[in-house]
């Protein structure tokens, strides 16, 4: 028999009944206070979207050494606790606790489960999917609704720039979030006796098994497609043109620099390209769950990207300031 509230429907009771949300190990019976921390959450992501336009779309003159510095920091600091939700993912037994890290920075990887999503959305775990790969293309939408406010106040505002820079910033700091959650569905490193692995974000679903994961497969796929590889391209290949571009005087070419400004701004002239080599080393860091199976080698893996591009970055020292070239 199963726990109070799990389903015995579900594979080892790995989950709650409609009208119950996960906590820890047990289900707890969802109440009308518990869609709060959602409508929370929206708000305040709300507001640091508009904090975002407000900010990075600011003329480049009237930054300061110290605010690009706190910038970077910032930047710096969200990476970091995303690759935290990398060891989530990974086939290792966590204790404390590191356990609990792993769970309070786990929303930044997109993982709403804290949030209480259940009470919301339900309790089949490809509702809940469905809602985490909605997020990018729902955050563009409320920075284009913003731009067109901010269109009625202020006539010279630069939609299209504006809406490639913030959008742009937003993907380029939570890329390893994208990239994991649209990928969670091959990520299957929970073994069973019988030889079935189920998902790691969701131990209720056996991997290939049924129609709810493949749908969750199909998902994933239209996600990939549509969001981390345009983005992941457009960053190479404006990066491959930026020396041609910067040359040119054109109005032309001065709209798309302030158009990808995001991938740019931070770092020395000479060192304009760091940073498709840090999307590059977060898509790596990403992929360790997905592509190796094996605990030890995972974690190597991860380790030895770590650490190479941290080599890398002291030998090149990228940032225009100072005090970030030596994190």
């Amino acid at each position: 028999t199963c726990a109070k509230l799990h389903d015995p429907l579900a594979v080892a009771c790995g989950r709650c009944r409609e009208g119950a949300y996960e906590a820890e190990i047990e289900c707890l019976p969802c109440t009308r206070a518990d869609t709060a921390p959602v409508v929370v959450a929206l708000l305040v992501a709300l507001g640091g979207t508009a904090l975002l336009l407000w900010r990075s779309n600011r003329d480049f003159l009237l930054y300061t050494n110290a605010g690009i510095t706190c910038i970077t920091l910032l930047a710096i600091a969200c990476t970091g606790i995303q690759a935290l939700a990398v060891f989530q993912q990974l086939s290792v037994t966590w204790f404390e606790p590191m356990r609990s890290v792993i769970r309070a920075v786990s929303l930044l990887s997109f993982d709403m489960k804290i949030l209480k999503i259940n009470c919301v959305v339900g309790t089949r775990p490809v509702f809940a999917y469905t809602a985490r790969q909605l997020i990018p293309p729902a955050s563009v939408a409320a920075v284009a609704s913003m731009l067109a406010v901010k269109r009625t106040i202020h006539k010279r505002t630069l939609i299209c720039s504006e809406l490639f820079n913030t959008s742009g910033t937003l993907f380029n700091v939570f890329f390893i979030s994208i990239v994991l959650s649209c990928l969670s569905p091959f990520v299957c490193n929970l073994q069973h006796p019988d030889g079935e692995a189920s998902m790691t974000a969701s131990p209720s679903l056996l991997c290939y098994v049924g129609n709810e994961h493949l749908t969750m497969v199909v998902i994933s796929m239209a996600s990939c497609v549509l969001v981390p590889c345009p983005f992941l391209a457009l960053v190479l290949v404006f990066t491959l043109r930026y020396p041609k571009i910067v040359s040119d005087l054109s109005p032309e070419s001065h709209s798309k620099l302030h158009a990808m400004r995001f991938i740019y701004f931070r770092y020395k002239p000479r060192r304009y390209y760091y940073g498709a080599v840090l999307l590059l080393r977060s898509l790596l860091m990403a992929l360790a769950p997905v592509l190796v199976k094996d605990p030890g080698l995972q974690i190597c893996i991860v380790f030895m990207v770590l650490v190479s591009f941290l080599i890398l970055q002291q030998q090149l020292r990228p940032w225009r300031c100072t005090t970030t070239n030596g994190m």
